[in-house]
């Protein structure tokens, strides 16, 4: 597990279809549990390009860190939009942990997920 925690995704893979319930659950640290004021957990797609970031939230949840380090969740994915990878923009899909220290920078954990159709040809696999 990370320092801060680990986002685990079940069943334990990467890509989900439309629609689908994406569900898993959520670890923090001993140590993240103590020092953080409050935790949030984000669904969430991107559009990283050359001109303004789009941000689109599908499940958000605040966590009680004081009494439990593992979040279980579940969300059912939207029909659109799909993950993209192109020469000027791409799409995005991820889980973050967002923890909110006190008098410190925030922490971010994050992991990536793929959503493409059934069938799909070609596997998108992000750096």
């Amino acid at each position: 597990m990370d320092t801060v925690g680990e986002i685990v995704l079940t069943p334990d893979k990467n890509t989900w279809y439309p629609t689908e319930t994406l569900s898993g659950y959520v670890t923090l640290s001993e140590d993240m549990m103590k020092s953080g004021k409050s935790c949030d957990m984000f669904v969430f797609w991107t559009v990283d390009s050359i001109g303004t970031p789009d941000v689109g939230v599908v499940y958000r949840s605040r966590l009680n860190i004081k009494t439990m380090n593992t979040h279980h969740f579940s969300v059912r994915l939207p029909a659109l939009p799909l993950s993209y990878q192109g020469e000027l923009f791409r799409i995005r899909w991820m889980v973050r942990l967002r923890l909110f220290k006190r008098g410190a920078e925030d922490i971010l954990v994050d992991r990536e997920f793929v959503v493409e159709e059934p069938g799909s040809k070609e596997t998108l696999v992000f750096s």
